[in-house]
């Protein structure tokens, strides 16, 4: 339950900040959206690069400190995208946080199938019976990863225009 929790919370971190990139790119460094919307390939190049290292990673030293690496990774990247001026800078800062988040998102579902293919305590099972569905044979690992993919993209995304409604509201000023 926790590592669906972390994943759907990591997921949700990350769109947001994604979704307002290029309203901080616009404030920050002064540059059009449409050059921070490039900047942010950078990331996702970077991601594809690294998919097959992070997963080599995984096998060597374990999913668990892969992960936690790649979330400490991407919490300095965050930080000292904070404060940078420059666009090439950031743009270097971005590429360095897709191979970050490489560590984390690649091996996220691995660990997902690890969870389906346990099996549950009578004391979890009430809990996590609205993420998996139990069959004769155990957990059902196909409808767990039904399940991940639908809380890991669709749900970040919705969470990301109800906090971009809330950030973009403006109350009127009333005058007498």
């Amino acid at each position: 339950m926790y590592l669906l929790l972390a994943i759907f919370s990591w997921f949700i971190g990350w769109n947001a900040m994604e979704a307002f990139f290029t309203i901080y790119a616009r404030r920050a460094l002064g540059i059009d959206e449409g050059t921070g919307t490039q900047m942010l390939t950078a990331f996702a190049a970077a991601l594809i690069l690294f998919a097959i290292p992070s997963g080599l990673i995984a096998t060597r030293f374990g999913r668990k400190r892969t992960i936690l690496v790649g979330l400490t990774g991407m919490t300095l990247g965050l930080l000292a995208g904070y404060f940078v001026t420059q666009p090439l800078v950031l743009l270097i800062v971005l590429a360095a946080m897709g191979a970050f988040w490489a560590l984390v998102n690649i091996n996220s579902l691995p660990m997902v199938y690890d969870l389906g293919s346990m099996e549950i305590s009578r004391t979890d099972r009430p809990v996590l019976l609205f993420l998996i569905r139990r069959s004769d044979h155990g957990a059902d690992t196909g409808r767990v990863y039904h399940r991940y993919h639908r809380s890991s993209f669709a749900v970040p995304v919705q969470c990301s225009r109800n906090v971009a409604g809330i950030v973009q509201y403006e109350p009127h000023s009333h005058s007498s």
